[in-house]
């Protein structure tokens, strides 16, 4: 079942005040909202397994391996928060820089698409939850049937890399590599220092280790960044069994938040 929350917001239409309240809010929230340009890049609606996931391409082809870049955690717009937005769009500044031919940019669930399934138990505290990892997977699942792809790499920033790695061993019949940008490995340990509200239900790459054990991963993490420390980084690795290939390169002058200012040099 898709995630939804308790209660909805109800408005009396009987208000005028009220009403023209929520039309500014929505307008607040359209213009936040709003769809990035990406240059060289086009707009494709992908189909998950309930909902419709935004996504822009550059020149996929078939048989050849896709690049799949991936945002962080979104944050509410509108005095309401009635709609989610990207708070730090690391991955999509990353994607336009990379000059390899083929990639994909694909939003998470509810951003940049008007959906009345779409609340912030999807987008935000129910962000991890099996149901949306699904809409994720079905989103990619046809993008590589479609292209007969077998080989990809899952670049996500913070919330994204967290997803990147719950993806990468629920995708079938398809070599992954991983690479994660100030990534949250941890989600128990990333709300407990962050103070942040998430559903029971949020699985966890740190719960997958044995699985995530077996896919090769990269991680960049900033070496004065306070909201995944690197320690988490280190702590995951020790808990991982054997793993296949997992690098870790810090880079001294990142802090959590200043990907895009420091405009990076990353070498996957």
């Amino acid at each position: 079942m898709f995630p939804v929350l308790d209660n909805e917001l109800k408005i009396d239409g009987a208000s005028m005040k009220k009403i023209l309240t929520l039309c500014f809010c929505f307008l607040v929230a359209a213009c936040a909202s709003s769809e990035p340009k990406m240059t060289g890049f086009k707009r494709q609606d992908i189909l998950g397994e309930e909902i419709t996931l935004a996504a822009w391409t550059k020149d996929i082809k078939p048989l050849k391996k896709l690049r799949i870049y991936i945002d962080g955690n979104a944050k509410s717009a509108g005095l309401f928060g009635q709609k989610p937005v990207v708070e730090m769009p690391v991955a999509r500044f990353y994607a336009q820089k990379d000059t390899y031919p083929h990639i994909m940019y694909l939003a998470r669930p509810c951003l940049f698409v008007d959906n009345p399934k779409c609340n912030s138990a999807v987008w935000q505290e129910g962000q991890f939850q099996e149901e949306i990892i699904d809409e994720m997977k079905a989103a990619i699942e046809r993008t590589l049937k479609k292209y007969h792809i077998k080989e990809i790499e899952l670049i996500g920033y913070d919330g994204g890399a967290t997803m990147a790695l719950l993806l990468s061993t629920r995708l079938k019949g398809v070599d992954v590599k991983v690479i994660t940008i100030a990534g949250i490995l941890d989600v128990e340990q990333y709300a407990l220092l962050n103070d942040v509200d998430l559903s029971d239900y949020s699985e966890n790459p740190a719960k997958e280790l044995f699985s995530l054990s077996q896919i090769y991963q990269v991680h960049f993490i900033g070496a004065k960044d306070k909201t995944v420390p690197i320690e988490f980084v280190k702590l995951f690795r020790k808990n991982m069994p054997n793993p296949r290939h997992f690098e870790v390169n810090v880079v001294q002058s990142a802090t959590h938040d200043n990907w895009i200012e420091k405009n990076f040099k990353l070498s996957y």
